[in-house]
C-alpha cells in the first residue's frame, strides 16, 4: 500500500468544550483517526464533526472511507485484543486495544462511543460527552 496522505474536513462548533482530561481525549481522537487512516484502502478522506445537541451533549464524529467493518464483527470491537479477521489488511500492525481504549475511557468520562459501518463504505464513530 503506497503512503497516502489523508485528507481532512473539519468542522467544530468553535463553542465547543470537552469535559475530559487533555491527554487522554486526544489519544482518543488520535486512535479513531489512525485507525481511518491505517485502514483506507485508498486515499484516506477522514471527516470530523463536532456540536452540541439540544441536550447540552458533546458529540464528535469521526467518518472516513476505509474498508468498513461487517455488521456481525460490529459488537466486539471495542473487545480488549480483538481485530477484525479477513482481508489483506491484516498486514496492519496492532494488538487489538486502541479502540478497547476508547470504550473505556470514554466509561470514565461518563460518555459513550458507537458506531456505523459497512463494508467497502467506510465507518462513522461517534462520541458523546455528557454536560
Amino acid at each position: 500500500k503506497s503512503e497516502a496522505k489523508p485528507w481532512f474536513d473539519i468542522s467544530v462548533d468553535p463553542d465547543m468544550t470537552v469535559n475530559a482530561d487533555r491527554r487522554h481525549f486526544t489519544h482518543i481522537v488520535s486512535n479513531i483517526i489512525d485507525n481511518a487512516i491505517k485502514y483506507s484502502p485508498t486515499e484516506p478522506r477522514i471527516a470530523v464533526r463536532g456540536w452540541i445537541d439540544n441536550d447540552r451533549r458533546r458529540i464528535i464524529t469521526v467518518k472516513d472511507n476505509g474498508i468498513g467493518i461487517a455488521e456481525d464483527r460490529q459488537r466486539f470491537v471495542f473487545d480488549k485484543f480483538y481485530r477484525v479477521p479477513g482481508g489483506d489488511l491484516h498486514e496492519v500492525k496492532g494488538y487489538g486495544l486502541g479502540l478497547y481504549y476508547v470504550k473505556s475511557m470514554m466509561d470514565r468520562f461518563g460518555g459513550s462511543v458507537t458506531l456505523k459501518s459497512r463494508p467497502g463504505k467506510g465507518t462513522v464513530f461517534k462520541l458523546v460527552f455528557n454536560e
